[in-house]
């Protein structure tokens, strides 16, 4: 009898934890050449800024994680710099420009760095990193890339009791390149 109750049991912690997952499926966007796993649907923004390098014009998908999301947003961002600007041999460059498109992200959001490790993509120059925003209680991880002339950050936001969540690295670790007329490669 004890060993029915403790299948039982077993069966609706496990159906409790089945119903409760997300679903996550490939985002790729349209005429683009990279892709993430996401738990909702990406909504795309656009917009036009002058910098010392020219008219760019970033391109933002971001989603708000659902009731049961221990995440409060995703988003994924690039930025295409003019031909030649990146020069992937010069590790020096693709330092300073993550390093300070980290800090700016620091100042905008009003955040304190807790670490930043780096996290190439392959030969491509990236970093990693986790800050606290509004007095530690709200976290973001973020991922940021260097890969020819583009520029890619790759955010989550998370309140500080949920911050070590697998979901956080899974989107963060689930960003994929693909050559051109080729499929993604997971």
């Amino acid at each position: 009898m004890k060993q029915h109750i403790l299948t039982l049991l077993f069966l609706i912690c496990t159906l409790d934890m089945v119903c409760g997952q997300q679903d996550w499926t490939y985002f790729q966007p349209k005429d683009q050449s990279f892709e993430l796993s996401v738990p909702c649907n990406l909504s795309a923004g656009e917009k036009k800024i002058l910098t010392d390098v020219g008219e760019m014009h970033p391109v933002t998908w971001a989603c708000s994680g659902t009731e049961d999301d221990p995440n409060y947003l995703y988003m994924v961002s690039y930025v295409d710099y003019p031909t030649g600007t990146l020069q992937a041999d010069s590790v020096e460059l693709m330092k300073t420009l993550l390093d300070e498109s980290m800090d700016a992200l620091l100042k905008d959001i009003h955040a304190s760095l807790d670490y930043k490790a780096d996290s190439p993509y392959g030969h491509h120059s990236g970093i990693i990193f986790r800050a606290m925003i509004d007095k530690n209680k709200v976290v973001v991880k973020c991922r940021m890339l260097i890969v020819g002339d583009r520029f890619y950050a790759i955010q989550v936001y998370t309140p500080m009791e949920k911050s070590l969540n697998d979901d956080i690295n899974r989107y963060l670790n689930s960003f994929r390149l693909k050559e051109k007329n080729q499929k993604v490669i997971r």
